[in-house]
């Protein structure tokens, strides 16, 4: 992976960027042709616009790795209910305290508005 992407910008931590990078499970994993091949040439099985099923985006807001703007290209076309908050101080792995935090509680809430049975 880290011949092919910017694996030092996944977390906005040195260590934990030292510990990914040597780790062959992570960030210094080898990957396939056929896997790098479906991560630049995805089979689209439904356009955004046609997507219904509710929808959070939690973007990190520190993130070296993808933009918010790249992300809003996507956000922006789905036809469906949709929510977006930004991970305050967090990079594209959020590790950050803060940026966790607001992970877990939008995540919460949002499954809590949208599940679709009662205990």
């Amino acid at each position: 992976m880290k011949w092919v992407a910017n694996m030092k910008a996944i977390v906005n931590n040195k260590e934990l960027v030292k510990l990914l990078m040597e780790d062959e499970r992570s960030s210094g994993a080898k990957i396939t042709l056929d896997f790098l091949y479906t991560m630049l040439n995805p089979k689209v099985m439904i356009e955004p616009v046609d997507f219904k099923t509710p929808f959070i985006l939690l973007h990190p807001e520190n993130d070296l790795w993808t933009s918010i703007t790249l992300s809003h290209l996507f956000y922006d076309k789905l036809g469906c209910g949709k929510e977006i908050h930004l991970l305050t101080g967090a990079g594209h792995f959020p590790i950050e305290e803060q940026g966790l935090r607001i992970l877990v509680e939008k995540s919460l809430v949002f499954m809590g508005k949208h599940r679709l049975y009662e205990e």
